[in-house]
Formats: structure tokens, C-alpha cells, sequence
């Protein structure tokens, strides 16, 4: 969600362009030596984001020192002691800015990392940009409702795909919803009753959680082997 417009006329530009609900643009000023972010732009409040990957902005600022530090600081605020990751909406992958807050919000640790839903798309996306430099990917992000204690209840992630800046007509559309894992649960018990989340704890549940994914697709993959067996070896 947006934290204001990075507009260089000043924050009050930024607070009459959300009242207003027009596009706000984000990108990070580059440093002598270094290039230019991608463009971030932003309607309703910050609600709905968009950013197009293609070939020549397929750089990850945080293979930088300065990019790296920047994209630490934004996370930390956002899902420390949630039992959450601070799940970005557009990938730093293409290029998009380095410690942008309003890029960040607290998602499923589950789906964001490695093997997840969430991270999958995100590698095919790279992976189709990459493979032909005619080809880019716009992406837009929409924040659903917040739920009763203001988190985001998920996030709707469109890609529309175009070649030499014509619509292809492949889309993608995918709802990630933002469901509680054990550790985010363990974290709102500890803040309910007044205390400090235990860190070791929610780490544990973090790798429990990741365990039982991984043992149920485990599961899922034998039973459709066995149906397919007992079915004379055809796909069902």
C-alpha cells in the first residue's frame, strides 16, 4: 500500500493525488554510476499497483550493496514479529525499486518463498521475459479488502503479455490469499495477551508448516500415480 507519493513537488502533492485517486509513479533516484529503477504507478490509494517487466529492466538492485541495505530496512518494518514475510508486489527482480514500502506488504510466508505459488509465477514471468527481448509482461496488483484487524485478506495479481508493445492476448489471473500459517497465528495469540511473539518458536512453526506442504504434495503425487495405474496407465 502506498506511503505516500515519492513525487519530488513534496508529500502534499502526494496526499491531493491520492484524494483525487489519479496515478502516482514510484521509482528510486538513481546514484552516479547506477541506473535508473523501474516505475512503479499506483491508483486508489495506493490499493493498485502496476509495473512492466522487460528485457533491459530484468536487474535485481539488490545485488547492490545500497540496494540490498534499502530493501532490508523497508522489510524489517513491515513483517517483523508477524510470522509473516514481507512479500513484495512487484519483484525487485525487474528492477523495481529498492526499499519502496509501498511495494511491500506482510504475505503467506508460504506461498512467497521458494517452491511457493506465489514465487512460481513470478519465475515463469522472469523466465518468459528473459527468453525473448521482444517480449514484456505488465503486471498489476491489486490489495483485496483488509480484514477485521486491517490486514490485506489477499492479493490479485493480473499479467498481460506483449510482444514489440502489442497486446498477445495471454493473460494470467491469480488470487493469493493471505490465510494465517502457524507461525502468524502464534504471533497474534502472543500480541492478544499483551506479550512478545517467541522468535525461536515462530521459527519452528515456520519450518513445520513448510514440512507438511511438502509432505502433502508428496502425497497428492503417489495418489495420482496410483490412480493412474489402476486406470490402465491414462491420464485422469
Amino acid at each position: 500500500m502506498s506511503r505516500g507519493d515519492l513525487n519530488p513537488q513534496g508529500q502534499s502533492a502526494g496526499r491531493d493525488a491520492k484524494a483525487q485517486g489519479v496515478s502516482q509513479t514510484s521509482s528510486a533516484s538513481p546514484k552516479q554510476g547506477q541506473s535508473a529503477s523501474n516505475q512503479i504507478s499506483r491508483t486508489d490509494g495506493g490499493r493498485t499497483s502496476e509495473m512492466t517487466y522487460s528485457a533491459d529492466q530484468m536487474k535485481n538492485p539488490r545485488q547492490t550493496p545500497e540496494g540490498r541495505s534499502a530493501d532490508a530496512k523497508a522489510r524489517s518494518g513491515v513483517y517483523a514479529e508477524t510470522g509473516k514475510d514481507a512479500s513484495h508486489r512487484h519483484s525487485l527482480s525487474g528492477n523495481a525499486p529498492a526499499g519502496d514500502k509501498g511495494n511491500l506488504y506482510a504475505g503467506n510466508s508460504i506461498q512467497n518463498r521458494a517452491g511457493g505459488t506465489k514465487h512460481a509465477m513470478e519465475k515463469d514471468r522472469d523466465a518468459q521475459v528473459k527468453a525473448d527481448s521482444s517480449v514484456s509482461v505488465k503486471e498489476r496488483s491489486t490489495m483485496l479488502q483488509k480484514d477485521g484487524s486491517g490486514k490485506p485478506i489477499g492479493e490479485k495479481v493480473e499479467q498481460s503479455t506483449y510482444r514489440d508493445g502489442k497486446a498477445t492476448g495471454e493473460k494470467r489471473e491469480v488470487i493469493f490469499g493471505n490465510f494465517s500459517s502457524s507461525s502468524s497465528r502464534h504471533a497474534d495469540a502472543a500480541k492478544a495477551q499483551g506479550q512478545q511473539p517467541d522468535k525461536k518458536e515462530m521459527s519452528r512453526l515456520g519450518k513445520v508448516d513448510r514440512e507438511n506442504l511438502r509432505a502433502q504434495g508428496n502425497g497428492t503425487t503417489k495418489q495420482s500415480q496410483a490412480q493412474t495405474k489402476e486406470k490402465g496407465g491414462r491420464e485422469i
